[in-house]
């Protein structure tokens, strides 16, 4: 399998092809699941960065084609890959079940796993790397087929969205999930992990950042203070989605509404105002463009996201985890502008980059997205009242 899999090799953030040819070997991996019929066409989809997406275009016998997707799990992200696809069976089992007695349709609103033919839910190859595969939801769009400007109409319905995965999976027991990746949102460990890589600097790359190193380590104590007041015990532990941004969701071409929650590797215990809090910097980013010029603070776009998040939770979150809400967007921005700068350090180990400062213009957009927010820290506390009526 060695072999095979080193078919795949990305080049620009993309799949392409070499001796042996991508189909070649995404067959060799597809011979786990003895699926009857053949593969027509393959391409990459979705613009996560971590791990490999294809869509499979196959032809079952006599059946008119259909699309499936192909994942590949990150072993640098995922170290423990057979943790997260017990995380991935285990929730998604619940929730088909949850959202079957709503009266939904769990083919189209939850993931589904295509076992293996020796009825397994995921391939473990000969490197110990993980594949899975699901059938793909017919119907679907991500969220710029339907809105390609971030408006606040397009924030709401993906608030909508991580609300009610929130609320569908309140009674699932979070302390069943493993946590597959140590420390996700510990801002503290973030912190010290940041000054470990600024202190070793193999790639020499600390001394052209004095301005972003001096900011971080300016809000170390009030990071501590934050991350404390989260974890006295006053909000609930519950299942938390740790990468609730817009792309992350499906949505029904024809209504428009948020219809199914996808990758799901980073599923672990957490916090409310941590879904939230990404799902707002997320959206504040996408605003913002992939350009130079930073995000910031958009009253209208926040308003629409609480309204949004808190009409999907229905009524699930206690008051403690809604004042918590904005606390949880200035954390979750400074955390991945850390994780981003500490990336860039260490050589763009972690997330996948196109060119070579990437993951530097990363860091410096949500470090700057960090100041705007903490200019409007007020305004947006306000707001998080007035939509709750607390």
């Amino acid at each position: 399998m060695t072999e095979v899999v080193s078919e795949i090799i990305r080049e620009d953030d993309r799949f392409t092809i070499r001796a042996g040819g991508n189909e070649a070997a995404v067959q060799a991996v597809l011979k786990a699941w003895g699926l009857p019929g053949q593969l027509l066409h393959t391409e990459p989809y979705g613009n996560g960065h971590i791990n490999d997406t294809l869509l499979l275009t196959w032809q079952a016998e006599e059946d008119a084609p259909c699309r499936l997707i192909l994942q590949h799990l990150s072993r640098e992200a995922f170290p423990q890959p057979e943790a997260v696809m017990e995380n991935f069976v285990r929730l998604t089992d619940f929730l088909r079940e949850k959202i079957r007695e709503a009266g939904g349709d769990p083919a189209r609103e939850v993931l589904s796993l295509i076992p293996l033919r020796d009825g397994r839910r995921w391939y473990t190859d000969a490197d110990g790397s993980v594949w899975r595969l699901t059938p793909f939801i017919e119907g679907s769009c991500q969220i710029g087929e339907i809105s390609p400007e971030m408006t606040p109409a397009a924030a709401e319905c993906a608030a909508r969205g991580y609300g009610r995965f929130l609320g569908l999976s309140e009674a699932f027991p979070a302390a069943l999930l493993h946590e597959v990746i140590l420390g996700f949102h510990d801002i503290t460990g973030r912190l010290a992990a940041f000054r470990a890589a600024l202190a070793a600097d193999p790639l020499g790359r600390a001394a052209s950042l004095p301005d972003e190193v001096r900011f971080i380590l300016d809000h170390e104590a009030d990071c501590a203070a934050a991350s404390d007041a989260l974890h006295r015990g006053t909000l609930p532990l519950r299942v938390t989605h740790n990468d609730a941004k817009p792309d992350n969701l499906l949505f029904d071409r024809l209504s428009g509404e948020p219809l199914c929650v996808t990758d799901l590797d980073t599923v672990m215990p957490g916090y409310a105002c941590f879904d939230f809090g990404d799902l707002v910097r997320s959206v504040l980013s996408r605003a913002g463009g992939a350009g130079k010029d930073a995000p910031r603070f958009d009253l209208s776009l926040f308003k629409a996201c609480v309204r949004g998040f808190l009409q999907g939770a229905d009524g699930s979150l206690t008051k403690g985890e809604i004042l918590s809400l904005p606390s949880g967007v200035r954390l979750i921005t400074l955390e991945l502008g850390v994780r981003y700068l500490t990336d860039y350090l260490e050589g763009d180990r972690y997330f996948k980059i196109t060119y070579p400062s990437q993951n530097l213009d990363r860091a410096r957009r949500q470090l700057q997205l960090l100041q705007s927010l903490e200019a409007s820290a007020a305004a947006m506390k306000e707001c998080v009242r007035a939509c709750a009526g607390t």
